[in-house]
């Protein structure tokens, strides 16, 4: 793995300021990449591995050998306690990512009167300050916690050692039959509680991105119902390695030392008072109170707006250049949605890129190989900067001076969200965009901050469902702070695909309703050819079907806002009406196992036949009879516009956007998310009355076919962002046009601390609040 192009820039900048040097604990594969930076006087590495003349080797760190570690760092021959001793600050760098600095170490340095330590945890530099009293006692409560650790991992051994399944890259999975399920019985899901453990020592971080897992390794992991995926503390195989991992299930609510576990490992994370908080969107609202870390962000970005907010970056004046951005390229709806954005614009004249925060590849890759291989549309992704693409940056003056006056804001951004801004802005810098449309929430802060900070004159941020307090699992405290920041600016457009959810994001973040844009999502005709006959009937017989037998199909991921226990419920009511009717299932997810446990429950184990991941929906919506989806919380649900454009009848619930999608004419066959009665009462009526049901079909088809195209989704996209048509000459105008002499072109040099901002107007400074009087 690469380190990250910020990471890099950290050790550089603190070899610049540190007299002593830098001394740096790593990784063998990170070594590579810090040799060359400038004074650097050694690295110690661990793991493994041979190590090269100009580095140290360590075996892999525990407690005892990371103390013994420092006294083995020297350069010249000269060991870390004289270095430390001749007065000279030496900067401290522990590139540890699969563990954090233990106690005992930091207690060594305490003694020899080091001050600070930067650790390197998770991703993200943090100061930890060598104090002598709180070290020890810190080392009380992570002995304590060891012990804890130690004592737990006895009693539940993670499956069978020699039996981990390789999931590819550095992933393996094991299964556990006794570990709670991540949703109960009734589809509530909340985070997972599971700590994991090598050898007694937690890994982290938790909830990992199976794609990061797999990429990334060293030590990240994630739960999904019996099943634990996780990776090693340095990536070895650990059906060869010789540890033992073991699991902790955590309370709800955990306190003292296992609260400490929680936060070593990543289950609970910073600013969060409880597993699956009951009302998130409640807390919200004292946001400011909860999180004091965001206070000076907010007050520094202020500053920022007023000095700062008017500089634009020229686009290219040649082409109209839009960066689209997203987290990945899987499978999903979102990620559909911005393929089809990003073709629609360029048939009509304009230049755009997809940019991704994770991997292009594995899964990954779904949609760039599905949707984009014919097309001339450029694919980045910010997991392969290098070092290179750092110094070319920093090496332009005009992006030392943005970089320079986004500092303040960008220090006091939270640690998950400060290097992702770092990188976009490096690549929206070179990239000279028009615009920047984002997609999901994650992306909408990273992206839409990195936009805002390195001058693109539009941005637009997509929420692609509800907001994003009603998924626990998928909530950030500090979302609520950091979109508030990002609307001040008149240059951030908020928008949601149906009304459902701009209404959502409206509550929320307060907003007036008519400030946040409804963009409906569009079908490409290319995507979703009308299936064959042979097809279809390949199809039914695949899933064993023939030409008489009912097929209902159920496309949607197997997890508890989609509700799938409900489907099987449904499907079990229509048995007992009509025997032979069958169900097929595209989609993976948590809750497979407890639909397969439910159908056993029922007596109908071949009730539904599961088809997994599928590329070929369109096939399946072609040859089923019915589409039924139960979910409770939804955008704009593409799969029930697909169903409407193949000609098949919807029975659904009435959950997010859903009653946007859905046809007039099928309305009636849309009820509450627990109706169970009256989605049977639906399917029933639609499968005995073939005449209706062709009929409801042939209007559905009609009205999807006038509303949900890709035109109409490019056409709402540029109203939006008020871009004006491609063949404009020269650059696209501000939405409030700066002077000229705010715009950033040719920079001589960065400006020093006490600089003088360039001037304003009046009209496009912010509101200031009036300071009240005590």
């Amino acid at each position: 793995m690469t380190l990250s192009i910020s990471l890099l820039l950290y050790v550089e900048a603190a070899g610049c300021r540190a007299p002593g040097g830098v001394v740096a604990f790593c990784h063998p594969e990170d070594l590579a990449q810090l040799r060359g930076l400038p004074n650097l006087r050694t690295c110690v590495v661990h793991g493994e591995h041979p190590a090269a003349d100009d580095a140290i080797p360590f075996p892999w760190l525990t407690d005892e050998t990371w103390s013994d570690a420092l006294w083995a760092a020297e350069s010249d021959r000269t060991p870390l306690p004289q270095l430390l001793a001749e007065g000279e600050r030496v900067e401290l760098l522990f590139l540890c990512r699969q563990s954090a600095i233990p106690s005992t170490a930091i207690l060594r340095l305490a003694l020899l009167g080091h001050k600070t330590v930067t650790a390197i945890v998770g991703g993200a530099p943090v100061v930890v300050r060598c104090d002598e009293n709180r070290a020890r006692r810190r080392r009380m409560v992570d002995e304590a916690v060891q012990r804890f650790c130690v004592d737990s991992a006895r009693k539940h051994p993670l499956g069978k050692p020699g039996g981990y399944h390789p999931e590819g890259g550095h992933g393996f999975s094991a299964y556990c039959p006794n570990l709670a399920a991540r949703a109960d019985a009734n589809g509530k899901e909340s985070r997972s509680r599971l700590v994991l453990l090598e050898d007694g020592r937690p890994l982290g971080s938790a909830h990992a991105l199976h794609t990061a897992l797999r990429g990334v390794g060293r030590g990240l992991y994630s739960h999904w119902e019996s099943r634990v995926f996780f990776s090693s503390s340095d990536n070895s195989n650990p059906n060869e390695n010789g540890r033992t991992y073991s699991w902790i299930e955590l309370p709800e609510q955990p306190t003292g030392m296992e609260r400490r576990l929680a936060r070593i490992s990543g289950v609970l994370p910073s600013g969060e008072s409880a597993w699956s908080p009951a009302d998130l969107e409640a807390e919200d609202r004292g946001w400011a109170r909860r999180l004091p870390s965001l206070r000076p962000a907010e007050r520094v970005f202020e500053e920022w707006l007023k000095r700062d907010g008017g500089r634009l970056l020229p686009p290219e004046p040649s082409e109209q250049r839009i960066l689209l951005m997203i987290g990945y390229l899987g499978p999903g709806g979102a990620e559909r949605q911005i393929c089809n954005l990003a073709r629609g614009l360029l048939t009509q004249g304009y230049a755009p890129s997809l940019m991704t925060m994770s991997p292009i590849r594995d899964e990954g890759r779904h949609y760039a190989d599905m949707l984009l291989h014919s097309s001339d549309i450029p694919i980045l992704s910010l997991d392969v900067m290098t070092h290179g693409d750092f110094v070319q940056a920093t090496g332009d003056e005009e992006f030392r001076r943005i970089l320079w006056a986004a500092a303040p804001t960008l220090r006091r951004l939270p640690e998950e969200v400060r290097l992702p801004v770092i990188e976009a802005m490096i690549r929206m810098h070179r990239l000279r965009p028009a615009a920047v449309i984002c997609y999901l929430d994650m992306v909408n802060v990273v992206g839409g901050l990195a936009a805002l900070l390195v001058g693109v004159p539009r941005i637009l941020l997509s929420g692609r469902n509800v907001n994003p307090t009603h998924f626990p699992n998928l909530y950030r405290p500090w979302f609520y702070g950091l979109y508030r920041m990002l609307l001040r600016s008149p240059r951030v457009v908020m928008s949601a695909n149906a009304e459902a959810g701009a209404r959502s994001y409206a509550t929320w973040l307060m907003l007036k309703p008519e400030t946040v844009k409804v963009i409906v999502n569009g079908i490409a005709v290319e995507d979703l050819p009308q299936p064959t006959l042979a097809q279809r009937v390949e199809t039914r017989l695949s899933v064993g079907v023939g030409s008489s037998r009912p097929l209902i199909a159920g496309v949607f991921r197997l997890a508890p806002e989609k509700q799938p226990l409900l489907f099987v419920e449904v499907i079990a009511r229509i048995r007992r009406e009509i025997p032979h009717v069958k169900a097929v299932v595209a989609g993976i997810g948590p809750l497979r196992e407890a639909m397969e446990r439910r159908l056993r429950a029922l007596g109908i184990e071949d009730a539904i036949h599961f088809l997994g991941r599928s590329q070929s929906v369109n096939v399946l919506l072609g040859a089923a009879d019915l589409l039924l989806h139960t979910a409770k919380a939804e955008g704009l649900p593409n799969v029930i516009m697909e169903a409407q454009w193949q000609a098949l009848p919807v029975v659904c619930t009435r959950a997010g956007g859903t009653p946007s999608a859905l046809s007039p004419s099928l309305q009636p066959y849309m009820h509450e998310i627990d109706d169970l009665d009256g989605l049977t009462r639906s399917c029933l009526f639609m499968l005995r009355n073939h005449e209706e049901r062709r009929r409801l079909a042939a209007e559905a088809q009609a009205d999807v076919h006038r509303r949900f195209t890709v035109e109409a989704l490019v056409e709402r996209t540029l109203d939006a962002l008020a871009l004006p048509p491609p063949a404009a000459a020269g650059p696209a105008p501000a939405l409030a046009k700066p002077p000229e002499a705010a715009v950033v072109r040719a920079v001589p040099s960065a400006p020093q601390h006490k600089a003088r901002p360039a001037s304003i107007p009046a009209a496009q400074r912010p509101p200031q609040r009036k300071k009240r009087r005590r």
